[in-house]
């Protein structure tokens, strides 16, 4: 599923992979540029919150003329060393000049 949220041109340095894996009866997206991570029991779901709270975050960090995200650290490693073992790739958005990549674990 591909959307397009906002029609201006990602910056490619503005890359946010987000890794999509199940425990126990949730699925959690985990985002690895930003330490930002939902929880949801549907795939619907899970993509609807990761974009509520990552708009949120956007909105909070730049409020008073900050930098979007500076105060947010990326994840841990263990997040960046599943990435390159996802097998299916569920979205790309393009949101706020930021080029969002969801897959998931298998």
């Amino acid at each position: 599923m591909n959307q397009v949220l906002n029609n201006s041109q990602p910056n490619v340095n503005s890359v946010c992979r987000v890794v999509v894996y199940e425990e126990g009866d949730l699925l959690i997206a985990q985002c690895l540029e930003h330490d930002i991570r939902v929880f949801a029991s549907d795939l619907k779901t899970l993509r609807q919150r990761f974009m509520d709270v990552f708009s949120a975050e956007l909105v909070l960090s730049t409020i008073n003329g900050g930098e979007p995200f500076a105060s947010i650290d990326a994840a841990s490693d263990e997040f960046f060393d599943m990435w390159p073992n996802l097998h299916q790739d569920l979205s790309k958005i393009v949101y706020a000049d930021k080029s969002i990549a969801m897959a998931k674990a298998a």
